[in-house]
């Protein structure tokens, strides 16, 4: 097992850092912040030279870049549109008053996975939630407690999510036709911090964001630990890979701690996928 540590890459900090991808093509990272409701992009080279895509009024969770243009976000209690103007347009809300969107991403078919939670997480009150390419959203599975990944096997036929409330990571048999799962297991059971945030790597291994862990954790399809980042900001929220670095974001909020919020990175040597766009029609 190798243990790398993470080192700050950006000065500024952030409240809720959350929700970070690698944009290839254009050399970008996207992150949000999420109970500010803001999206944030900068270069690989100067993470701190930051363009804010999107400032809501709302809790920001995640987002996706579609084929027809924009970006598909997980915002508030559900999806909205942001226009390559700027101009942000609610589509559906998926969720009752008392939960919000949390994190999302797209499987290898196109379609947007979100996970949502209760604003107080109390234990199965969020759910799972799919964007098919016709539009339509089917509500996948509830009784999820916090809802993060959802990360996908380098052959697309496994579903991986962190129920942070549970302190679980979860794997689904993903059929890549219909999009159905089945086979629910519990890969991981943390015992430092929760898992929040993840990404797979090209070689199928997860890398787990561990909140209140310190730490990044990289696991085996198998669930065994296999590295580990440690990073010096204990609420650790999510991570990617670019370039053969695995970038960490970190939360300010609730505590005291003079590296949190911050953005990190750790040379791993590994690569994983940039982020995946939506490739379906807009829910209306």
């Amino acid at each position: 097992m190798t243990t790398y540590a993470a080192v700050p890459a950006t000065r500024a900090s952030y409240a809720f850092g959350e929700g970070l991808r690698w944009d290839a093509a254009r050399g970008r990272l996207l992150w949000v912040d999420l109970t500010a409701g803001r999206l944030h992009r900068a270069p690989l080279e100067d993470l701190d030279a930051v363009e804010t895509l999107a400032d809501l009024h709302e809790p920001l969770g995640a987002f996706a870049p579609c084929a027809s243009g924009g970006l598909l976000l997980a915002a508030g209690r559900g999806l909205a549109h942001l226009e390559d103007d700027g101009s942000v347009w609610g589509l559906r809300v998926l969720e009752p008053e008392a939960n919000r969107m949390n994190d999302a991403g797209c499987d290898l078919q196109g379609r947007f996975w979100a996970g949502t939670t209760a604003w107080d997480e109390h234990e199965g009150a969020g759910a799972l939630h799919r964007v098919d390419l016709d539009g339509t959203v089917v509500r996948v599975r509830g009784d999820v407690s916090v809802g993060n990944g959802p990360a996908f096997s380098p052959d697309g036929r496994t579903l991986y999510l962190d129920d942070s409330g549970r302190g679980v990571t979860l794997a689904y048999d993903l059929d890549a036709d219909s999009g159905d799962l089945s086979g629910e297991r519990v890969l991981v059971q943390h015992d430092r911090g929760a898992g929040d945030g993840l990404v797979v790597d090209d070689d199928g291994h997860l890398w787990v964001a561990l909140f209140g862990g310190s730490a990044v954790h990289r696991y085996d399809p198998r669930g065994r630990l296999v590295d580990v980042v440690e990073v010096p900001a204990s609420q650790v929220s999510s991570c990617c890979l670019a370039d053969g670095r695995l970038f960490v974001t970190t939360v300010a909020e609730g505590v005291d701690e003079p590296e949190a919020g911050r953005l990190f990175v750790a040379d791993v040597g590994h690569h994983g996928p940039p982020v995946r766009p939506f490739l379906g029609a807009l829910p209306r």
